[in-house]
């Protein structure tokens, strides 16, 4: 991708003589020829977090309470966060890329203030990790994103990215979205490896979701004909889950929004 900046230059004096102002002829310059400049084509984006999480845990803490020294069950939970992201929807052929370096510190808040981390980077209390890194490509009304990713609740209501916590959980995963259809998203899936989003959770420590080259497929209809009204529909399989029996999972929504209000059905 090309941009051209134009640049020019207008020039002009005043003397002073005779005790008047003058002006003088403006000095003619040559026409600057315009330059061209090359981007990168890249994307950069990032954001700094502090956290802080307390409770009173029904009588078993009180809110803001550390606990004794060297008691991680206390009700005061906190982390420091950087997030920085790359991303380039087309660097060769329509084929693009994105990466995403999440580092977490407790600033020492664990001697004073904090009884445990919010979350923790490959199992000790500082420290990063990749959570994104993937390969994009288009074709026409379809799109592929292949790698470590973040999959949106609303299409993938039983495996998706949650951002209450420092930093959101990602998958390693296919996902392939098509819109041929009006006003409708047919999304499908395989969902190989995850990390979990809970409280203190390894975040740089990713596990397979369905045993060992299984993964877990999914498949997505959802639809918006109807102004206000969106229908959602979603069934999971995976074979042989945790080693055990087969999986298979389905999930529908309707959501009718009014105004400031809304309705929605769930079921599954």
């Amino acid at each position: 991708m090309k941009k051209v900046l134009l640049l020019s230059a207008v020039a002009s004096t005043m003397i002073m003589a005779g005790g008047y102002i003058q002006p003088v002829a403006p000095v003619e310059t040559p026409a600057m020829t315009p330059v061209a400049v090359e981007t990168s084509g890249w994307d950069f984006s990032g954001n700094a977090k502090v956290y802080l999480q307390t409770d009173d845990n029904h009588g078993l803490g009180s809110l803001f309470d550390q606990g004794p020294s060297g008691d991680t069950n206390g009700s005061t939970l906190g982390d420091a966060g950087v997030s920085i992201k790359a991303e380039n929807k087309d660097i060769f052929a329509g084929i693009g890329a994105g990466v995403r370096l999440n580092g977490l510190t407790s600033l020492g808040l664990e001697y004073d203030v904090v009884s445990n981390v919010m979350q923790s980077p490959n199992g000790g209390i500082e420290g990063g990790w990749i959570s994104e890194g993937y390969l994009t490509y288009g074709i026409a009304n379809t799109s592929v994103k292949f790698g470590r990713q973040e999959l949106p609740k609303a299409l993938s209501p039983f495996a998706y990215s949650e951002d209450w916590n420092v930093f959101a959980n990602t998958f390693d995963a296919l996902l392939v979205v098509n819109t041929d259809l009006p006003e409708t998203a047919l999304v499908g899936a395989w969902v190989y490896r995850n990390n979990s989003n809970g409280q203190s959770a390894n975040m740089g420590s990713f596990t397979e979701s369905n045993g060992k080259d299984n993964g877990i497929f999914m498949f997505t209809a959802q639809n918006k004909s109807v102004e206000n009204l969106t229908l959602t529909g979603s069934v999971y399989y995976g074979s042989k889950f945790l080693t055990k029996n087969d999986l298979t999972i389905a999930w529908g929504d309707v959501a009718y929004a009014m105004g400031d209000y809304g309705v929605a059905v769930q079921g599954g």
